[in-house]
């Protein structure tokens, strides 16, 4: 049985080179764990197969579909509490079972920033649009998150900084979690909201209302995205580089050891596979297969202008060269890709096993359409 298998708490550290490995630590605790040795490796892990952009393209299909098109300008009248004769321009969409979300607000003519900020709900059965919380404070509103049960976004309050703020969608009860110095991206699933605070990595358990810090070396990155309940970050540890992967829960972690000098930009991963990408836009791709060590490369020779990839239940691609997104299924070797005409994609959201979101602005409609696949 060619496997590794963690229990909690225990970390598996993997020595890479180009992308194979080898056992160079187990810890102490692993008593009935099968940890591969390295003639195991070899025999699991030969040269990393390469993937070319004539495999991930498979056959064009029809992936999404369209949840709705919101204007640019909503008109909300008799719903704000201030300049309701005007017609607001929205921005920041994320979606649930519910509808949309989104974020409005006014500005004086030649102002630099909005004021009266409005976070709004558009239902997509009745087509109306509610108003679910205002601030006049703020300059802006941006990393508007949403599950089932919660809001979460940041407003940056001028001479105080940028608060983190969370929103109960059945009680419409709104809790401060903090306000830091610097601006901060978050991720939320329906239990954490997870946040950089500069070369720090916080969680916050929106169950148990309890704050922590994650206690290692990180090497800042702009957001940790939380898939099947874990994180992925860059950690550097005695001159050497690591990927992990964290499951929130549980704390297991799984490490693997970078080639020194190595490139890195972002990572990301499931409960299956760990990969990481060497540049932004058109690094090389690469992911292990957690359990056999495994290895795949993506985008040697700079087929792919890349502008967003994430990593579900399959690897999903944001091609801005083609203006297409790749979908490649590791398991099945099976690949397919939608083509979209005269159109700007923006960054994968919302994702799950069932559900993963993608705004599309449309050069011949007024406003963003909303796509699910």
């Amino acid at each position: 049985m060619n496997k590794v298998l963690s229990l909690i708490g225990i970390m598996v550290i993997l020595s890479c080179s180009g992308c194979g490995g080898k056992t160079e630590e187990v810890a102490d605790t692993a008593t009935e764990s099968e940890v591969l040795t390295e003639d195991a490796m070899q025999e699991t892990s030969p040269e990393s197969e390469v993937i070319k952009l004539d495999m991930l393209r498979g056959e064009e299909r029809t992936l999404v579909k369209e949840l709705a098109t919101i204007p640019q300008n909503v008109n909300l009248v008799g719903m704000l509490p201030d300049k309701p004769e005007d017609l607001p321009g929205n921005s920041c969409f994320v979606t649930n079972d519910k509808g949309a979300y989104y974020v409005s607000g006014f500005s004086e003519d030649m102002a630099q920033y909005r004021y009266g900020l409005h976070i709004c709900h558009y239902d997509y059965i009745s087509k109306t649009h509610e108003l679910l919380y205002s601030v006049k404070d703020a300059n802006y509103i941006s990393e508007l998150r949403v599950t089932n049960t919660h809001l979460a976004w940041v407003e940056q309050i001028p001479k105080e900084g940028y608060k983190l703020v969370l929103h109960e969608l059945s009680t419409g009860a709104v809790s401060d979690l903090g306000t830091y110095d610097q601006d901060i991206c978050i991720e939320m699933s329906n239990r954490y909201i997870v946040w950089n605070d500069s070369d720090k990595i916080m969680i916050y358990d929106i169950s148990k209302q309890a704050c922590s810090t994650l206690e290692e070396k990180v090497i800042p990155q702009v957001r940790y995205k939380i898939v099947d309940n874990g994180i992925t970050y860059f950690t550097e540890e005695d001159g050497e580089r690591y990927v992990k992967r964290r499951d929130l829960e549980s704390g297991e972690v799984f490490s693997y050891q970078l080639d020194k000098g190595q490139k890195i930009a972002s990572c990301f991963s499931n409960q299956d596979y760990i990969g990481w990408f060497s540049e932004y836009s058109d690094g090389i791709i690469h992911i292990l297969e957690i359990n056999s060590g495994k290895c795949y490369k993506l985008n040697t020779e700079s087929e792919l202008n890349y502008f967003d990839v994430m990593l579900y239940d399959k690897l999903y691609i944001n091609d801005h060269k083609s203006n297409c997104i790749y979908i490649y299924d590791f398991k099945t070797q099976t690949s397919c890709y939608q083509h979209f005409e005269n159109a700007y994609i923006g960054a994968f959201y919302n994702a799950d096993k069932e559900r993963a979101n993608v705004n599309v602005e449309f050069e011949d409609r007024d406003g963003m359409t909303i796509m699910e696949f």
